[in-house]
Order: C-alpha cells, then sequence, then structure tokens
C-alpha cells in the first residue's frame, strides 16, 4: 500500500510540474515589435544658407557679351507633402520660395565709355518632385533627390554711371529648372532637420535698354539648412522581420 501511495504521489508532483513548466512556456509575453518612424505627412518649414551663381550678358550694340558672378545669402520657406511606402520609399512634392542677394557688376567699354553693368536677382521659386529611402537600420534618417520647375527675379540690369538708377531696366521672372538632393533627420516626432544641396539654370531675357541687351542666370549653386515641422497623418509603419 506504501508503495501504491508512493507511485500516485509521484506521478501527481509530475503532472503538476509539467503543467507548470507548460503554463510558463505560454504566459512568456510576445517579443514587441517597435514602429519605426514614417515620413508619411505634408509639413511646413523655413531654410537658410547661401546662393552663388553666373550671369551672362549679351550687349550686340557695344558689342559685348561676358559673364559676371555673384554670391549671398538666401533665406525663406517652404511646404510639401509625402508618403512611405512599406519598403520604406518616400515620394512627395515641395514647393519653396526664397529672397536671394545675388548683385554683380561687370566692367565694360562701349561708345567711347567705360562703364559698369549692374545685374540684381533677387527672388527664386521652385516646385519639385522628391523621392528618397529610409533605410530600416537607420528610419530617422531620409536621403533623397529632387528636381522639377523653378523660376528667378531679375529685379534690375543697367549700366552705371551711364544711366540713373531711375532708368534702371527691371524686369520679371525667368523660367528655369532646378535638380538636387539632400539628408534629413528626424529628431523628434514631429521635427525634421536636414541639408540641402541645389542646381539651377533659368531662361535668358531680352529687352531693349540703350539698344539690344540680353541677361541669363545660369549655373546657380545653392546650399542651406533647413528646418520643417510635420504633421503625422498616417499610422505607423511597422518593421517586419
Amino acid at each position: 500500500m506504501k508503495k501504491v501511495m508512493l507511485a500516485i504521489s509521484a506521478l501527481v508532483l509530475g503532472t503538476v510540474a509539467a503543467s507548470a513548466a507548460d503554463m510558463a512556456v505560454k504566459a512568456r509575453p510576445a517579443p514587441m515589435v517597435a514602429p519605426l518612424y514614417d515620413w508619411s505627412g505634408c509639413y511646413i518649414g523655413g531654410q537658410l544658407g547661401g546662393t552663388w551663381g553666373r550671369s551672362n550678358v549679351n550687349i550686340p550694340n557695344y558689342p559685348a557679351n561676358f559673364d559676371t558672378d555673384s554670391s549671398g545669402f538666401s533665406g525663406g520657406v517652404l511646404a510639401g507633402c509625402q508618403f512611405m511606402t512599406q519598403s520604406r520609399i518616400v515620394f512627395g512634392i515641395e514647393g519653396d520660395y526664397s529672397w536671394m542677394d545675388l548683385d554683380s557688376t561687370h566692367l565694360t567699354t562701349g561708345l567711347g565709355n567705360t562703364e559698369l553693368y549692374h545685374v540684381h536677382y533677387d527672388q527664386m521659386a521652385s516646385i519639385r518632385g522628391r523621392l528618397g529611402y529610409s533605410p530600416m537600420t537607420m528610419p530617422n534618417v531620409l536621403l533623397y533627390v529632387t528636381g522639377g520647375y523653378a523660376a528667378a527675379n531679375l529685379s534690375q540690369a543697367n549700366y552705371i554711371p551711364l544711366a540713373p538708377a531711375a532708368n534702371a531696366f527691371r524686369s520679371g521672372w525667368s523660367n528655369g529648372w532646378i535638380v538636387g538632393g539632400g539628408a534629413e533627420w528626424a529628431f523628434a516626432s514631429n521635427w525634421i532637420a536636414g541639408v540641402e544641396y541645389l542646381y539651377s539654370s533659368f531662361d535668358r531675357q531680352d529687352f531693349v535698354y540703350n539698344g539690344p541687351t540680353s541677361v541669363k542666370l545660369t549655373d546657380v549653386s545653392t546650399v542651406r539648412a533647413r528646418l520643417s515641422y510635420k504633421f503625422n497623418w498616417a499610422t505607423p509603419v511597422v518593421a517586419k522581420y
């Protein structure tokens, strides 16, 4: 009888131990899958940097054809919207408006007089598509390329001192194109910082001022830092392992 009781006790204890072990395995929580940063959303922000470019001036009556270089600070505002796919490809559209100070003069001789020819561009705007990739290993980083339509405002072109400032030629906007690329870092849920390089070129403007004259802004480069605030409108993209 004693042996029977010992056998039953051992069986009960073994069953309880096995059940406890099974419950411990079943009770173990599944590993949490943290959502990766989602670049989808619309944003607004500002940018600040430097711009430098070259203007080509053609004055057939002199005759004269020359380039004049200029550089200065630029800054402005930007806004855009973008969407990220499950493969972390990011595409979107962005527009920006910048104030700049591309002011240059060139010494030219014509009609027996020595003069300075003055060119000033003061505004630039663009609307661009964006295509980028955010690596899963660095989900808060976005690398991208961009390109699209651009326009620049020629605010003044005149001879100094042949013509008084009041008679200076003032024009409008020139159409052009723009390409570039950059990198952004989402350092908070809604705040994004970045650095960007853009290259642009613009059409020639023809006008009559002391005879036929044309000015073309070309080879324009901009390097700028940017800061934007993103409005979240999509659910987080979850990492898949």
